[in-house]
């Protein structure tokens, strides 16, 4: 409980700005030394016994070019959960998260699956903010399997 409390004194700061004085702001700078530290080690782990590694870059709903009624809908769900995050938060977060998926990917070797954006941020692919419906799922496959088709590496293996 007490690590908790600690992310979030890190990732909040209180607002200065007169219109959120008093108010929690999120930082997405602020983010991220958890996940490097795990996702980092969890690729070395995943190196020591698989001939190729791949990460892939979060997807979600949530998109900057979505109108501002569009973004609420697509953001509810996390913000049911998080009453302190904004929509632009929320982007602000994944986007951070992804700098920091393809920085561990470059620092390890590791496969980079990028281009997120191609799976729709529509309620036909999200059934929330993070989570995939079925088609959502398929896309995401669709994405992977591209990636690791394209890696040279991956190609060489699959032909001994």
């Amino acid at each position: 409980m007490r690590s908790a409390a600690i992310r979030v004194r890190q990732t909040l700061r209180y607002g200065t700005a007169s219109t959120m004085k008093g108010r929690l702001v999120f930082d997405a700078n602020a983010l991220g030394d958890g996940l490097r530290r795990d996702l980092t080690g969890l690729v070395q782990a995943a190196q020591q016994r698989a001939k190729r590694v791949a990460v892939a870059t979060y997807s979600i709903q949530l998109r900057p070019s979505q109108s501002a009624e569009t973004q609420l809908r697509a953001a509810a769900s996390r913000l049911y959960y998080e009453p302190f995050m904004t929509p632009q938060g929320i982007i602000d977060a994944y986007r951070r998260y992804n700098e920091i998926v393809r920085e561990v990917a470059a620092a390890t070797g590791a496969l980079l699956i990028e281009r997120e954006d191609d799976i729709p941020g529509d309620p036909a692919h999200f059934a929330d903010t993070v989570h995939f419906t079925d088609a959502g799922s398929a896309a995401m496959a669709a994405r992977v399997t591209r990636a690791l088709a394209n890696d040279p590496t991956v190609r060489e293996l699959a032909a001994r």
